[in-house]
């Protein structure tokens, strides 16, 4: 790119010849010049004549008009970076990004499957380097034949508690009315979502939606700790591995994973099976309102029953972590904070053996069950079985008394 520059003797208007590869010029290329150069000079009108021949380069030529008064501060090298940026194009920034980041062989194949399959207004809306990450998620897709993935990531500029959600899709995109009930219910409010539709060599669409989502802390949030399991939770309620309530607001806050919070799930069935006063919807909140005690519940529950650790060690963190949970207990702010609880903690502490560690084919069994000692549990009613057994799964749940 190469800048010109004549002002008239009567100081009336600027002639500027510029000239920029010729595969790069378009009309839009030429309005955005024209823009520049007006603003510029502080130009009132223009008028632009191009010339465009075999040579390698096209040629611009225009007037920049200008009012009666001082001349404006210029810089003609300032000027011809700037018209250098606007010449070069968001797909030549975009396979500069995926060289540097992926390598010179595996960044040059990437770009030349995707770097052209984004519309106008993707370009618009994502930086180069932001696509990256887009072109990876797409390429590994499509290789293991997988319809939809989801990525929480964190953008620049955003308010504390703002997040940005990426649902991609194969084909069709996500209905809002799946996506908002799942996110919502996580804890997240939904304020913009940007759908683009690109289209890919085979024909076949491939949707990116750019979710703007508002948690309900209002705190920064460390985004690199909790994505992963926000993104498998919303995957799992999908799926139906897992049910869409508000328990799963406790993906965020209590760092538990989505199958830890189906753990503190069962127990909330059971409870509400045991005819306590309190309905799930209070119950969540209140887990939510002490989201260390849940974690310190299912952190007991992991240590009493996870075959992998030790007797030894069992004895010696279970002490430690009880007295966490009565710590956590005595924060209670009301009677009703204090028996729902209670009831967890009791539940926790009364079970005496589960399935909760056995997969199948190792993935995690879609059924909790739990075995209890009814003596242990204050709200059990009269009379007592010696034994329970209570089942949960988003399909079904029930209890076996003997």
């Amino acid at each position: 790119v190469k800048l010109f520059l004549r002002r008239d003797t009567f100081r009336r208007f600027f002639s500027c010849l510029v000239f920029v590869p010729r595969d790069k010029y378009t009309t839009a290329i030429r309005r955005k010049i024209e823009a520049l150069l007006t603003d510029a000079f502080g130009g009132i009108s223009v008028d632009t004549s191009v010339q465009i021949s075999e040579s390698a380069l096209a040629r611009v030529h225009i007037i920049v008009r200008t009012p009666d008064g001082e001349r404006p501060r210029i810089s003609i090298q300032k000027i011809e970076q700037d018209l250098a940026e606007l010449v070069v194009t968001w797909s030549d920034r975009l396979r500069a990004e995926m060289l540097k980041t992926y390598g010179q062989d595996e960044g040059e194949q990437l770009f030349r499957a995707y770097g052209h399959i984004f519309p106008a207004g993707f370009q618009e809306d994502t930086l180069p380097a932001e696509a990256c990450s887009d072109v990876r998620a797409i390429d590994d897709m499509l290789r293991d034949g997988v319809c939809r993935s989801v990525d929480l990531y964190s953008a620049n500029k955003l308010n504390d508690g703002d997040l940005r959600f990426i649902v991609y899709s194969v084909g069709q995109p996500i209905a809002l009315s799946d996506a908002l009930p799942v996110v919502e219910e996580m804890g997240s409010a939904v304020y913009t979502e940007h759908p683009h539709e690109c289209r890919l060599d085979s024909g076949q669409s491939f949707w990116i939606q750019d979710f703007h989502l508002r948690h309900e802390s209002g705190t920064s949030i460390d985004v690199e700790a909790v994505s992963e399991r926000f993104e498998e939770c919303f995957m799992a309620v999908l799926a139906g591995a897992a049910e869409n309530d508000g328990l799963n607001r406790l993906i965020v806050p209590a760092g538990l994973t989505w199958r830890q919070v189906t753990l503190l799930r069962c127990y909330a069935k059971h409870i509400l099976q045991l005819g306590v006063p309190f309905s799930q919807a209070y119950m969540e909140d209140v887990l939510v309102a002490h989201a260390n005690l849940a974690n310190s519940l299912v952190a007991q529950f992991e240590i009493q029953f996870d075959p992998s650790i030790s007797r030894s060690r069992r004895r010696r963190e279970l002490r430690a972590i009880q007295k966490k949970v009565e710590r956590g207990l005595s924060k209670a702010r009301n009677v009703d904070e204090d028996r729902i609880l209670t009831a967890f903690a009791g539940g926790i502490a009364a079970t005496l053996r589960t399935n909760y560690f056995l997969t199948d084919d190792g993935q995690p069994k879609s059924s909790i069950s739990i075995k209890l000692n009814p003596d242990k549990l204050p709200e059990v009613p009269l009379p007592k079985p010696k034994y329970e057994i209570f089942v949960y799964s988003p399909e079904v749940e029930g209890v076996h008394l003997r």
